[in-house]
């Protein structure tokens, strides 16, 4: 027969609180670095930097295989300088939107890769996030993905004497944007002469 002291019982109780603890915390700061990034709240200690486009291309081709097999679209990468530290950001974007359960899933099964690849490295952050609602429109696949909204295009240059347009994003091709305003008119935007483009946020 096992005799148990009680030292010994409440040292287990304290070593499962721990672990409880140490794991609600792990959840507690994905969803706050998620919660962040969907809202575009940033500090004064947040530095954007210009990501090296050879670094760029290698993460990128490393991990769009990866998340397409699960139905998943890289859309941008970003570096930032937060309080000394370095966060790589990736921008995700699924059908059906973006839960924090993906963003977990996706941090999960990349960080190892990028580690092994040299491509994360010493006190790095991987950071994953979906797109905000004010993030620009730029790629024929950023527009895409606004099919059927309204969105706000400035144009580097007039046409039909006009350079900026509201209307629902219809059609997407051969560096066209085709919009179709309040009028129900249709207008024919070449990609290659937006300026500024992004969702039109209606309250």
């Amino acid at each position: 027969m096992m005799h148990h002291t009680p030292g010994a019982a409440n040292f287990r109780r304290c070593n499962v609180m721990y672990l409880l603890l140490e794991e609600w915390g792990k959840f507690t700061r994905s969803f706050i670095l998620f919660y962040f990034s969907r809202c575009g709240i940033a500090t004064k200690t947040h530095l954007v930097e210009k990501m090296n486009p050879e670094l760029n291309s290698s993460i990128s081709t490393l991990i769009r295989p990866m998340l397409s097999d699960d139905g998943i679209e890289l859309v941008d990468i970003e570096y930032e300088s937060i309080s000394r530290r370095k966060v790589l950001r990736l921008l995700i974007h699924k059908p059906g939107g973006v839960t924090i359960e993906d963003c977990q899933y996706v941090s999960r099964l990349i960080e190892p890769v990028l580690a092994v690849n040299e491509l994360l490295v010493g006190d790095d952050v991987l950071e994953v996030a979906s797109p905000g609602l004010d993030r620009p429109l730029k790629t024929e696949s950023d527009f895409r993905r606004a099919f059927g909204h309204a969105v706000k295009i400035i144009t580097n240059s007039p046409i039909n004497s006009r350079n900026q347009f509201v209307g629902e994003v219809n059609r997407v091709e051969n560096g066209i944007v085709e919009l179709i305003d309040a009028s129900s008119k249709r207008i024919q935007i070449p990609l290659s002469q937006i300026a500024k483009a992004q969702l039109e946020i209606e309250f």
